[in-house]
């Protein structure tokens, strides 16, 4: 494949724009960056009038939780989970999450999201839905100690793990993820890490979310969050250590989270939303933790939108701390692409670069909204809208050309959603 006349936004400090260069994929990857490259007996796409960038990624999301888009809304974290989320989630079935994951992925793609990592339940049936929408994830089936006392659920973890590690042509990759410190005691949060470091894989975990779980924490241990699980051992696996949220953190959090190279998954819109709070970008980026974008379920964000998480974090930090200069641009743009690739530990991505993998996104310049470009990375940043996005390229396949998605019947998929979401919630 060869995408020509393309103005490339490469996301490396070398050569950050490149105009009018061809791209040329093999074997999924990309193995030449010129100008005129000849096109010899292979698939051409014309990115004239596109600009050309890494595909982002969303490095915190619950796929199946779609079924709860616009459902119990205006609530707190906790009310919000306890008494309407869980009881709900009981009635999930694996062809449920089947359907659902698949909307969920579909959704994404759609706006420019290429990876995501995704925590849930019935995770083999993400996986199958995964194979049909083309999407890279990092994967777990997220494990909490009060649903499960007899560590069943984090056998499943583990064999999940086992099964499913690298499959797809590495598409694939898998975590650990226990849910919180909040829904797991000391004895079960040690029983996950021994299961992780066995596997020599990473941790995926919520962490200090909202002032509650921090004050409570600080009541029953004497310590932060960040703190507890760190003195448990969590921050000294081998693989990649995401914290989601991370709202609420003192100086002494935030360098823990430095010294041990955890990224922290910011969901901006989710935090708003449920009312949880801003986390403190600047001090973060500051001591040089690596922070990525995420957009947590549809049931806390009702979209899955990355370009609304890129918008909202390159605007938010600006007035909040009543600086222009805060987080411009390209610096923003850095946080749904190459952080969130280091953040998964997928350092092949993020970039638009030989020997990178090619998981390629074309925005049309062709919109109002979109015109006049002036600065591409302005462009993408505040001006860019989902419907912008009009080819996605993952591992070297196009799975969207032209906004139509290629071998997925998406009427079938929103049948399935709305069927399997009025038996689990009720008609409207």
């Amino acid at each position: 494949m060869i995408i020509k006349n393309a103005r490339i936004l490469t996301m490396t400090e070398e050569n950050p724009f490149l105009d009018g260069y061809d791209i040329k994929i093999e074997n999924g990857v990309i193995c030449e960056i010129a100008k005129d490259i000849p096109v010899q007996c292979c698939e051409v796409i014309d990115a004239h009038s596109k600009l050309v960038l890494p595909g982002f990624v969303n490095t915190h999301t619950h796929a199946s939780m779609v079924f709860a888009r616009n459902y119990a809304n205006d609530l707190n974290l906790q009310d919000w989970l306890f008494n309407y989320i869980f009881p709900a989630e009981d009635k999930l079935t694996l062809e449920d999450c089947y359907w659902f994951s698949l909307a969920a992925q579909l959704e994404m793609i759609s706006g420019g999201t290429t990876t995501c990592s995704d925590n849930y339940f019935f995770m083999d049936a993400t996986v199958n839905a995964a194979e049909v929408s083309g999407i890279r994830a990092q994967l777990a089936r997220s494990v909490s100690g009060i649903s499960d006392p007899d560590c069943k659920k984090l056998k499943e973890a583990v064999e999940f793990c086992k099964r499913n590690n690298g499959v797809f042509n590495s598409r694939i990759t898998t975590t650990i993820s226990p849910h919180s410190i909040y829904t797991s005691d000391e004895a079960y949060l040690r029983k996950v890490l021994t299961e992780a470091q066995k596997l020599s894989l990473g941790i995926n975990m919520h962490l200090s979310e909202t002032a509650t779980e921090v004050n409570d924490c600080y009541a029953q241990r004497g310590v932060s969050p960040i703190k507890y699980v760190k003195d448990l051992g969590y921050f000294d696996v081998e693989g990649p250590l995401v914290g989601a949220h991370c709202v609420h953190l003192s100086d002494e959090d935030i360098s823990i989270l430095a010294d041990h190279n955890v990224s922290v998954a910011s969901n901006l819109t989710s935090n708003l939303k449920l009312a949880s709070g801003i986390l403190p970008m600047d001090r973060l980026l500051k001591a040089g933790v690596n922070v990525s974008l995420g957009t947590d379920g549809a049931s806390s964000h009702n979209r899955l939108s990355l370009m609304n998480e890129l918008r909202l974090a390159s605007i938010l930090f600006k007035g909040l701390y009543q600086d222009p200069a805060v987080l411009p641009a390209k610096d923003a743009l850095r946080l749904a692409t190459v952080n969130g690739a280091r953040a998964l530990g997928l350092n092949n991505l993020g970039t638009i670069t030989v020997g990178a993998k090619a998981d390629i996104i074309l925005i049309s310049t062709q919109s109002l909204n979109m015109t006049p470009v002036n600065d591409p990375y302005a462009s993408i940043a505040y001006s860019s809208c989902e419907s912008d996005v009009d080819t996605v390229i993952i591992d070297g396949t196009v799975v969207m050309k032209n906004r139509e998605f290629t071998g997925v019947d998406v009427e079938n998929v929103k049948y399935e959603v709305k069927k399997r979401t009025e038996r689990i919630l009720g008609g409207c």
